[in-house]
């Protein structure tokens, strides 16, 4: 699916995986929730070093979540796994809803654009307050409007930079 000089992220039997190559040891990222549904990648993945970040993506007859997930493949653990970014009270009836870009950096910090649900395109751009080694991370909403660039995310350990209308746009990390 996507690989690095370090790491991969592969699909099995349908299930998303990823290792580390000089381990070589498998870390489940797919996973069944508590009511029984398949939680499974959504959208881009984007890789760094030890780290993988992507979007999840959870459906039933009453809704659709996503939630945003880093993982770091040497400790072979999600580590960062925030509250749901989106809950829609109706399944989604535009398969195109969810994450259009992602991004995480050497350390493990992250960044997002999703696709919200409504009658016209809205994109939002969140970023991940972060600190390594922490099991949790706190997401935080930076821009939001039908005029963002759904693909154009970059990200530094300080900042999260987006197209808006064209012209480069970007906010501190926190």
């Amino acid at each position: 699916m996507k690989e690095t000089k370090y790491a991969q992220v592969l699909r099995l039997r349908n299930r998303l995986y990823g290792c580390l190559r000089s381990r070589g040891r498998l870390v489940s990222f797919g996973e069944v929730d508590s009511f029984g549904y398949f939680l499974g990648q959504q959208g881009p993945i984007s890789m760094n070093g030890r780290w993988v970040a992507f979007g999840m993506r959870s459906g039933s007859r009453s809704g659709t979540d996503f939630e945003f997930r880093v993982v770091d493949l040497s400790r072979r653990a999600v580590v960062r796994a925030p509250l749901p970014v989106i809950q829609a009270l109706a399944p989604l009836p535009d398969e195109d809803t969810g994450f259009t870009a992602v991004s995480v950096t050497p350390r493990g910090t992250a960044a997002w654009i999703i696709k919200s649900y409504g009658p016209s395109p809205n994109y939002e751009v969140w970023t991940a307050d972060t600190a390594l080694g922490s099991t949790s991370f706190r997401s935080r909403l930076v821009a939001q409007g039908s005029d963002i660039d759904p693909l154009h995310l970059r990200t530094t350990e300080t900042r999260v930079g987006w197209l808006r209308a064209g012209q480069q746009q970007s906010a501190p990390r926190r």
